[in-house]
């Protein structure tokens, strides 16, 4: 129950105030309270909430346009060293007649030039301008207008991979997050915002909110005021199911969610409501949740290289690789963003682009299809949490099967193992953690086609998908090495090679089959098969065990989509990747052998181009592969 009254301490004869409660308008938001919000976040919060821990990463944003909300027409090329305090729209699209072009760039710079077209602005855009003002800010920025919409364009290109820096450079993002949008109606505007400046002959008092407040006068014109009984969460609403949104929500220092009939303030202290006291707020709810990168992480030093983790020596001169706080974070944004919706498949990795200019600073490192290079032995072995699709995309983009890009569905990455090891080096015990060890040992050189030189280069500088120093694996890694990983660039002669093929020489395994874990037969051989019927596409995928061709045994299988079920050897081929580890988790397996196992991919060959696609991650016992005689190959993965 919440009390509202201005002198509720002297009526009641309290020594202390109860006075936390506000009475609120059915019909329109009080944005003076939005106001005070922003005031007591700046003055009280100080750094918490105005500086990101990943701010050394953010290059200067030399210019932006944004919208006047005062002279009613677009700037440009503000001085963006000084302090310019603006204030961003996250929103879905809907259809608008008026966007920003090259043909109406220069007429929209003149003052009063949007006023002319109002009527034509979606109604959520308008809205936001009203905000705007009453918050007593004079700028605005929202993509549809300060953005050139034109497909193709280099200019749009620049600013959608600086959303890293609009969205943390903004005062506050205004979220339009409607939980209760007609059929068809893509643009309900802000609900409560009256419009006193803006008004337009379509909608012209803004749309009302419809709340109820139950309260009852005690004595004196104190109430008891009852609290909303349904409140909107941000994490149900649609907003929070796109994926443009996710990088939007990371990237702000405070959101102004408008959702229901009621605005939410979040900042990385305090979740406010327009109902009660900012202080009522704290222990129940989490407040905004930022992207964790840690100032360290991006502290070059004098070292030339990446030195958030990965790699480390222990004292019995073991190499080992250790989880990185960058990649810890990478991993929970990639688990986070794979399972949000996409109105154009295309934009699958350009709706994370600021998230990634931010990572790869972190990283020292450039991305290749969502994946950071300097990582890659780690990064291209995220697994389906649900059945996958592939994506094929509109307008006729390629992503490739290796990476999460290439497919539909929700992908994650196993947690890292944190390894106890007695005084001479052996296992005694382990459990998940987020900074433990990976628990592969990669033994692959990668290499890509690069469009710009029209020749074959490696990843990572060396060719290794870690970060080490030099070009040569640690001794103790890949004890098979000497049957055959083959040094050098790997000869592509009579390929048709593409920027998202991946090319490495390996070992490959044809004679392997699929089969259904929980069926097998009197002489306890598994038995051959594509698994349940009962299973629905939007289950979890498909997990098979691999048997040799005695329909032993020799490791797990999990699939990325629905096919194959059924191996062709003139077809599918596991391929080598690392070794890895499986501790405690055979039956009578000793934790002092840490690495019996083979990380393996099972490709599918197109006959017609020569190249391959992923089809899933196993584990195969290293015996079982030496026995079925590997052979050494060059693989195109695309």
């Amino acid at each position: 129950m919440r009390v509202a009254h201005p002198n509720i301490r002297s009526n009641l004869g309290l020594e202390a105030p109860l006075s936390y409660g506000r009475l609120l308008d059915p019909d329109w938001i009080d944005l003076s309270v939005a106001r005070w919000w922003i005031y007591e976040c700046e003055t009280k919060h100080g750094t918490l909430c105005s500086q990101h821990g990943w701010d050394i990463a953010l290059q200067t944003l030399e210019s932006i346009r944004l919208i006047d909300v005062e002279k009613m027409c677009l700037v440009e090329h503000l001085d963006m060293t000084s302090a310019c305090r603006y204030v961003a729209l996250s929103y879905r699209w809907s259809k608008t007649k008026v966007v920003l072009k090259y043909e109406n760039r220069i007429e929209f710079m003149e003052e009063g030039s949007l006023q002319k077209v109002l009527d034509q602005i979606p109604r959520t855009i308008v809205d936001a301008m009203e905000v705007t003002m009453e918050l007593g800010e004079r700028y605005l920025w929202v993509d549809a207008l300060c953005i050139i919409q034109e497909a193709g364009d280099d200019e749009a290109k620049a600013h959608i991979s600086m959303m890293d820096r609009v969205y943390s450079g903004a005062l506050v993002t205004i979220v339009a997050a409607p939980d209760n949008t007609k059929e068809g109606d893509t643009d309900p505007g802000l609900k409560g915002v009256s419009r006193h400046k803006f008004i337009t002959n379509s909608d012209n008092e803004g749309t009302k909110r419809e709340i109820t407040q139950p309260s009852a006068e005690v004595r004196d014109g104190a109430r008891i005021i009852a609290p909303f009984a349904c409140r909107q969460q941000l994490a149900t609403t649609a907003w929070n199911s796109r994926s443009w949104t996710l990088q939007e929500k990371l990237l702000s220092r405070r959101l102004l969610v408008f959702s229901g009939d009621e605005v939410v303030w979040h900042c990385r202290q305090m979740i406010a409501r327009e109902d009660m006291r900012n202080e009522d707020s704290r222990g129940t709810v989490k407040p905004l949740e930022w992207l964790n990168l840690k100032p360290k992480f991006f502290d070059q030093g004098t070292h030339s290289h990446w030195i958030d983790g990965s790699v480390k020596k222990d004292r019995h001169g073991g190499t080992h690789i250790v989880r990185s706080g960058t990649f810890a974070e990478y991993t929970k944004v990639i688990e986070e963003y794979t399972h949000r919706q996409l109105s154009f498949k295309y934009d699958i990795i350009r709706a994370l682009e600021g998230m990634l200019q931010i990572f790869g600073r972190s990283f020292r490192s450039d991305f290749i299809y969502g994946l950071p290079k300097i990582l890659l032995d780690i990064a291209i072995l995220w697994k389906p949490s649900r059945r996958l699709r592939r994506r094929i995309s509109e307008n006729w983009s390629v992503f490739p099967s290796w990476s999460w890009a290439g497919w539909e569905g929700l992908v994650c990455y196993d947690d890292p193992i944190d390894i106890e090891r007695d005084m001479d080096g052996e296992v005694i015990g382990y459990r998940r953690s987020r900074d433990g060890e990976e628990g592969i040992r990669p033994l692959l050189k990668w290499y890509y086609w690069d469009e710009k030189r029209a020749k074959v280069e490696a990843l990572n500088g060396h060719g290794l998908g870690i970060p080490l120093g030099g070009s040569e694996l640690p001794s103790e890694w890949d004890i098979s090495r000497p049957n055959g990983l083959r040094p050098g660039i790997p000869d592509t002669t009579g390929l048709n090679l593409q920027s998202y093929h991946l090319i490495f020489h390996t070992r490959s395994v044809a004679s392997f089959q699929l089969a259904d874990i929980a069926t097998q037969n009197r002489s306890g051989q598994l038995l051959l098969g594509g698994g349940s019927s009962k299973r629905q596409a939007d289950q979890v995928p498909h997990r098979f065990a691999i048997v040799d061709s005695w329909l032993r045994k020799i490791g797990s299988f999990v699939l990325d989509g629905e096919e194959p079920q059924r191996l062709e050897a003139e077809r599918h081929e596991f391929i080598l990747l690392a070794e890895t580890q499986l501790l405690g988790l055979e039956v009578n397996e000793k934790l002092n052998e840490e690495f019996r196992y083979y990380f393996v991919m099972l490709v599918e060959k197109d006959s017609a181009t020569g190249t391959y696609a992923r089809c899933g991650l196993g584990r195969v016992s290293k015996e079982a592969w030496r026995l079925a005689e590997p052979v050494s190959k060059v693989i195109v993965l695309g």
